[in-house]
């Protein structure tokens, strides 16, 4: 979720969020719109 304009950038369901899974969602995002300046991993 982009925080600044409140848009979902990806999204998955997961019934176990392995590492994996969080990380591919991760990805998706990064391919889609490019890396962030600033992160929040929480």
């Amino acid at each position: 979720m982009d925080w600044f304009t409140r848009k979902v950038l990806a999204w998955r369901i997961s019934n176990t969020l392995e590492a994996e899974f969080c990380l591919e969602a991760l990805n998706e995002a990064i391919h889609k719109f490019g890396a962030p300046e600033i992160m929040n991993t929480d």
